[in-house]
């Protein structure tokens, strides 16, 4: 009784978190991570070529919308810091932790993240301006409550020092950030069209119009054109957040397996 009992609890929670709205459209994306480091190229150069990328994959056939990220939803990496906002005073240093991602224009378009107030980065976002940011939903209600958080600004503390202020400019519906196990977190994402200095390793997401492994090919071609040192990975979105959950899936199966077995010897 106890392993039948415990199977399908097990169970149930697997099937519930693999139904999840996770707050973006997993189905038909492509993730491509571009790796730059052995190109050798410069620094300075970085930058341009990944901008580049982009707008070659965006031209791609079969491809309906193409965006870049730093980090991707359930994905091995992630990125929190200490935020200042003006007139808001944390409980404890955690109320003031906020998880971030670097993401281009069209990201939530390509993931089909809905939008709930406020405009998308766009071409005069570039590094030395006025620093922008989109948030999500909990975010905006952690830090102003019922009040709109379009406009407001807040900072970054970096050791001693503080950033110059983010402005926000858009607010979009809660998804999954590390885990599909982990509750709604807060999150900003600020813009890579804002990094004067990127790093040699981007995600590209590409929403096809059918079996996302059906853009590999052309991808490859593309990016050996660009450059033949470029290394690269491929990822169905759908496959990451499958992966993700991983142990509850194998837990949900010996459950079951073992529950069995011990409903039919109860009934030998």
């Amino acid at each position: 009784l106890v392993m039948v009992v415990a199977a399908g609890f097990l169970i149930g929670t697997f099937r519930n978190l693999s139904t999840l709205r996770p707050g973006f459209w997993a189905d038909n994306v492509l993730l491509v991570t571009v790796d730059l480091r052995r190109t050798g190229l410069p620094s300075e150069a970085i930058s341009t070529v990944h901008r580049q990328t982009l707008e070659r994959m965006r031209s791609l056939p079969g491809v309906v919308k193409a965006s870049s990220a730093d980090l991707t939803p359930a994905g091995n990496s992630t990125w929190n810091d200490e935020i200042i906002i003006d007139g808001f005073t944390p409980k404890s240093p955690e109320d003031a932790v906020t998880w971030f991602d670097e993401v281009s224009e069209d990201y939530f378009a390509t993931m089909q993240t809905r939008i709930i107030a406020g405009g998308d980065f766009n071409a005069s976002d570039v590094a030395g301006g006025e620093k922008v940011a989109i948030v999500n939903d909990a975010w905006a209600r952690q830090f102003f409550g019922n009040n709109s958080a379009l406009g407001r600004q807040f900072r970054l503390r970096e050791r001693e020092n503080l950033t110059p202020p983010y402005t926000i400019v858009r607010i979009v519906e809660n998804s999954v950030y590390r885990s599909l196990r982990q509750p709604v977190e807060a999150t900003a994402y600020v813009a890579q069209s804002q990094n004067a200095s990127p790093g040699p390793v981007r995600t590209l997401e590409l929403r096809a119009q059918g079996d996302p492994r059906s853009l590999i090919p052309a991808v490859r071609e593309a990016m050996r054109e660009t450059h033949a040192s470029i290394i690269l990975d491929f990822k169905p979105l759908a496959r990451q957040m499958a992966d993700s959950l991983q142990r509850e899936r194998l837990l949900a199966i010996l459950s079951g397996l073992f529950g069995s077995v011990a409903l039919t010897l109860a009934s030998i």
